[in-house]
Protein backbone atom coordinates (compact mmCIF):
# COMPACT_ATOMS: atom_id res chain seq x y z
CA UNK A 1 0.00 0.00 0.00
CA UNK A 2 1.27 3.12 -0.94
CA UNK A 3 2.53 5.42 2.32
CA UNK A 4 -0.06 8.33 2.42
CA UNK A 5 2.34 11.43 2.29
CA UNK A 6 1.00 14.58 3.48
CA UNK A 7 4.42 16.73 1.83
CA UNK A 8 5.73 15.98 -1.39
CA UNK A 9 8.94 18.30 -1.61
CA UNK A 10 10.54 18.41 -5.23
CA UNK A 11 14.38 19.68 -6.06
CA UNK A 12 14.24 22.41 -8.58
CA UNK A 13 17.30 21.81 -11.21
CA UNK A 14 17.52 19.08 -13.00
CA UNK A 15 14.25 17.90 -10.87
CA UNK A 16 11.30 19.57 -12.44
CA UNK A 17 13.25 20.72 -15.78
CA UNK A 18 15.73 18.23 -17.56
CA UNK A 19 18.17 21.49 -17.91
CA UNK A 20 20.54 20.11 -21.11
CA UNK A 21 23.28 22.75 -21.82
CA UNK A 22 22.11 25.36 -18.95
CA UNK A 23 25.82 25.43 -17.49
CA UNK A 24 27.20 26.35 -20.74
CA UNK A 25 24.48 28.94 -21.31
CA UNK A 26 24.98 30.50 -18.17
CA UNK A 27 28.59 30.70 -18.56
CA UNK A 28 27.95 32.63 -22.49
CA UNK A 29 25.60 34.81 -20.86
CA UNK A 30 28.03 35.99 -18.31
CA UNK A 31 30.71 35.39 -20.68
CA UNK A 32 32.67 38.68 -19.76
CA UNK A 33 32.87 36.67 -16.13
CA UNK A 34 32.74 33.25 -17.07
CA UNK A 35 35.49 32.57 -14.55
CA UNK A 36 33.26 33.87 -12.18
CA UNK A 37 30.77 31.30 -13.23
CA UNK A 38 33.43 28.61 -12.86
CA UNK A 39 34.50 30.18 -9.37
CA UNK A 40 30.73 29.99 -8.04
CA UNK A 41 30.25 26.61 -8.75
CA UNK A 42 33.84 25.78 -7.24
CA UNK A 43 32.58 27.87 -4.25
CA UNK A 44 28.92 26.37 -3.96
CA UNK A 45 30.60 22.90 -4.05
CA UNK A 46 32.88 23.84 -1.07
CA UNK A 47 30.05 25.13 0.71
CA UNK A 48 27.61 22.05 0.69
CA UNK A 49 26.27 20.92 3.44
CA UNK A 50 27.72 23.53 5.73
CA UNK A 51 24.95 25.15 7.85
CA UNK A 52 26.19 28.77 8.54
CA UNK A 53 22.80 29.17 10.90
CA UNK A 54 21.61 32.07 8.54
CA UNK A 55 21.00 33.48 4.64
CA UNK A 56 22.97 36.44 5.83
CA UNK A 57 26.13 34.37 7.33
CA UNK A 58 25.86 32.01 4.33
CA UNK A 59 26.38 34.97 1.33
CA UNK A 60 28.51 37.20 3.64
CA UNK A 61 30.94 33.89 3.39
CA UNK A 62 29.95 32.69 0.13
CA UNK A 63 30.75 36.21 -0.90
CA UNK A 64 34.24 35.83 0.74
CA UNK A 65 35.16 33.05 -0.87
CA UNK A 66 34.21 33.71 -4.06
CA UNK A 67 36.14 37.26 -3.88
CA UNK A 68 38.75 35.33 -2.79
CA UNK A 69 39.14 32.90 -6.26
CA UNK A 70 37.97 36.21 -8.50
CA UNK A 71 40.63 39.26 -7.13
CA UNK A 72 37.72 41.71 -6.44
CA UNK A 73 36.20 42.48 -3.06
CA UNK A 74 33.60 41.02 -1.63
CA UNK A 75 31.09 43.60 -2.00
CA UNK A 76 31.73 43.24 -5.57
CA UNK A 77 31.62 39.48 -5.80
CA UNK A 78 28.23 39.83 -3.93
CA UNK A 79 26.71 42.45 -6.47
CA UNK A 80 28.29 40.32 -9.46
CA UNK A 81 25.98 36.84 -8.18
CA UNK A 82 22.97 38.94 -7.08
CA UNK A 83 22.55 41.35 -10.00
CA UNK A 84 24.27 40.15 -13.19
CA UNK A 85 24.76 36.03 -12.14
CA UNK A 86 21.25 35.09 -10.55
CA UNK A 87 19.27 37.85 -13.08
CA UNK A 88 20.28 35.80 -15.80
CA UNK A 89 18.79 32.47 -14.67
CA UNK A 90 14.69 33.34 -15.05
CA UNK A 91 15.66 34.72 -18.47
CA UNK A 92 17.60 31.27 -19.54
CA UNK A 93 14.94 29.22 -17.91
CA UNK A 94 12.31 30.40 -19.93
CA UNK A 95 13.96 28.06 -22.72
CA UNK A 96 13.50 25.24 -20.13
CA UNK A 97 9.70 24.10 -20.00
CA UNK A 98 8.82 21.50 -17.63
CA UNK A 99 9.10 17.97 -16.98
CA UNK A 100 6.34 16.33 -19.30
CA UNK A 101 3.39 16.01 -16.68
CA UNK A 102 5.47 18.32 -14.17
CA UNK A 103 2.55 21.35 -13.88
CA UNK A 104 -0.74 18.48 -13.52
CA UNK A 105 1.20 16.07 -11.12
CA UNK A 106 1.54 19.20 -9.00
CA UNK A 107 -1.80 19.86 -9.24
CA UNK A 108 -3.11 17.13 -8.24
CA UNK A 109 -1.39 16.54 -5.06
CA UNK A 110 -2.43 20.06 -4.22
CA UNK A 111 -5.73 19.19 -5.36
CA UNK A 112 -5.94 16.18 -3.43
CA UNK A 113 -4.93 18.25 -0.61
CA UNK A 114 -0.89 17.16 -0.38
CA UNK A 115 1.02 19.96 0.70
CA UNK A 116 3.91 20.50 -2.10
CA UNK A 117 7.22 22.62 -2.01
CA UNK A 118 10.22 23.41 -3.98
CA UNK A 119 13.19 23.56 -2.17
CA UNK A 120 16.16 25.11 -4.26
CA UNK A 121 19.94 25.75 -3.52
CA UNK A 122 19.62 29.14 -5.22
CA UNK A 123 17.30 31.82 -3.74
CA UNK A 124 14.05 33.07 -6.58
CA UNK A 125 12.59 29.68 -6.67
CA UNK A 126 8.67 31.18 -7.47
CA UNK A 127 10.14 33.00 -9.85
CA UNK A 128 12.29 30.58 -11.76
CA UNK A 129 9.74 28.34 -11.43
CA UNK A 130 7.53 30.53 -13.33
CA UNK A 131 10.40 30.78 -16.10
CA UNK A 132 9.43 26.76 -17.03
CA UNK A 133 6.15 27.08 -16.65
CA UNK A 134 5.05 26.56 -12.78
CA UNK A 135 3.06 29.39 -11.29
CA UNK A 136 0.63 27.61 -9.22
CA UNK A 137 0.57 29.86 -6.14
CA UNK A 138 -0.31 27.18 -4.00
CA UNK A 139 3.44 25.72 -4.03
CA UNK A 140 5.96 26.99 -0.79
CA UNK A 141 8.70 27.91 -2.73
CA UNK A 142 11.81 28.05 -0.76
CA UNK A 143 15.49 28.44 -0.61
CA UNK A 144 17.96 26.24 0.91
CA UNK A 145 20.50 29.39 0.89
CA UNK A 146 17.92 31.52 2.68
CA UNK A 147 18.16 29.12 5.37
CA UNK A 148 22.23 29.41 5.61
CA UNK A 149 22.49 25.69 4.65
CA UNK A 150 23.12 24.86 1.47
CA UNK A 151 22.10 20.74 0.87
CA UNK A 152 22.47 18.32 2.31
CA UNK A 153 22.44 19.64 5.41
CA UNK A 154 18.95 18.68 6.86
CA UNK A 155 17.39 22.12 8.45
CA UNK A 156 16.40 23.37 5.28
CA UNK A 157 14.58 20.05 4.50
CA UNK A 158 13.73 20.36 8.12
CA UNK A 159 12.84 23.73 8.29
CA UNK A 160 10.19 23.35 4.84
CA UNK A 161 8.37 20.76 6.84
CA UNK A 162 7.79 22.72 9.18
CA UNK A 163 6.79 25.88 7.38
CA UNK A 164 4.17 22.90 5.87
CA UNK A 165 2.73 21.98 9.10
CA UNK A 166 4.12 18.73 8.23
CA UNK A 167 6.33 16.19 10.24
CA UNK A 168 9.42 14.69 8.54
CA UNK A 169 8.26 11.76 8.69
CA UNK A 170 5.05 12.20 6.30
CA UNK A 171 7.16 13.85 3.62
CA UNK A 172 8.55 12.38 0.49
CA UNK A 173 11.65 13.99 -1.48
CA UNK A 174 11.65 14.08 -5.19
CA UNK A 175 14.96 14.97 -6.59
CA UNK A 176 17.72 13.38 -9.26
CA UNK A 177 20.93 13.28 -6.62
CA UNK A 178 21.72 10.80 -4.20
CA UNK A 179 24.16 12.77 -2.68
CA UNK A 180 22.33 16.14 -2.05
CA UNK A 181 18.43 15.27 -2.40
CA UNK A 182 19.45 12.02 -1.40
CA UNK A 183 21.54 12.51 1.87
CA UNK A 184 19.61 15.79 2.69
CA UNK A 185 16.55 13.54 2.97
CA UNK A 186 17.75 10.85 5.34
CA UNK A 187 19.48 13.55 7.12
CA UNK A 188 16.09 15.07 8.13
CA UNK A 189 14.32 11.47 8.33
CA UNK A 190 12.38 12.00 4.98
CA UNK A 191 11.57 9.21 2.42
CA UNK A 192 13.35 10.27 -1.03
CA UNK A 193 12.38 8.83 -4.60
CA UNK A 194 15.16 10.09 -7.17
CA UNK A 195 14.88 10.43 -10.95
CA UNK A 196 17.27 7.41 -12.47
CA UNK A 197 20.82 8.93 -13.93
CA UNK A 198 24.32 9.47 -13.45
CA UNK A 199 23.78 11.25 -10.11
CA UNK A 200 21.42 8.82 -9.07
CA UNK A 201 21.80 5.26 -10.26
CA UNK A 202 19.52 3.40 -7.43
CA UNK A 203 22.85 1.49 -6.32
CA UNK A 204 23.56 3.93 -3.86
CA UNK A 205 20.66 2.93 -1.40
CA UNK A 206 18.17 5.47 -1.85
CA UNK A 207 15.08 4.24 -4.74
CA UNK A 208 15.91 5.66 -7.80
CA UNK A 209 12.73 5.35 -11.36
CA UNK A 210 13.09 6.92 -14.25
CA UNK A 211 10.49 10.46 -14.49
CA UNK A 212 8.04 8.13 -15.97
CA UNK A 213 7.95 6.51 -12.99
CA UNK A 214 8.16 9.02 -10.50
CA UNK A 215 5.27 10.53 -12.13
CA UNK A 216 3.19 7.09 -11.78
CA UNK A 217 4.41 6.86 -8.07
CA UNK A 218 3.40 10.54 -7.25
CA UNK A 219 -0.11 10.06 -9.24
CA UNK A 220 -0.71 7.06 -6.56
CA UNK A 221 -0.31 9.24 -4.18
CA UNK A 222 -2.26 11.85 -5.38
CA UNK A 223 -4.82 9.61 -5.74
CA UNK A 224 -4.40 7.68 -1.94
CA UNK A 225 -4.62 11.01 -0.59
CA UNK A 226 -8.39 12.40 -2.77
CA UNK A 227 -10.27 9.19 -1.18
Amino acid sequence: MEKHYKLVLFDFDKTLYVGRFFALRLVLANLPFAMRVKAERQVRHSLSGLDLGGGEALRAEFASRLAALIGVSASEAAVWYADAYLKSMPRLLAAYPARPGAVEVIGELLDAGVRVAVLSDYPSTRERLAAIGIADERLLCLSAEDFGALKPAPRPFVETARLAGVAPADTLVVGDRADNDGEGAKAAGMDCLLIKGKRATGADGFEALPWEGVLGRLRQIAGGSAK
